[in-house]
């Protein structure tokens, strides 16, 4: 995850998360984080765009718990939503992007968005294809 482009692409960045704050979430609730999201919290602790928001590393556990994300798609992690019922979700093995609704945590329902979060960030329109 390059800061350089985030700036480039107009967002407004948080400030980094504490790594002890990552490593306390994942170490507490034995917890995986993927390695590119423990990256982007780096630089960035969450994110808040027009369209869009990535969770902050104080969040993402307990989002992931209140929708049981674990229980329905066991496979990803749950890194932000649309601010309107649609879930950003990144696949642990590939770190691949989806959207999904909330309402229906199918493996079927999932909605490929990108190859990394990266490219994901750099879409002019993130979610367009939900």
């Amino acid at each position: 995850m390059n800061k350089t482009i985030l700036l480039d692409r107009g967002f407004n960045l948080n400030k980094p998360a504490d790594i002890s704050v990552i490593q306390d979430t994942m170490k507490k609730y034995d917890f995986i984080i993927p390695v590119s999201y423990v990256e982007f919290l780096l630089i960035s602790n969450g994110l808040y765009a027009e369209n869009f928001v990535l969770l902050e590393a104080e969040e993402i556990f307990q989002r992931n718990k209140d929708y049981e994300i674990d229980l329905y798609l066991p496979e990803y992690i749950m890194i932000g939503d649309d601010n309107g019922g649609i879930a950003i979700l990144m696949e642990f093995k590939t770190g691949n992007i989806y959207a999904n609704g909330l309402g229906s945590l199918l493996p079927e329902d999932l909605k490929f968005q990108s190859k990394s979060l990266e490219e994901f960030l750099l879409n002019e329109n993130p979610l367009v294809k939900y």
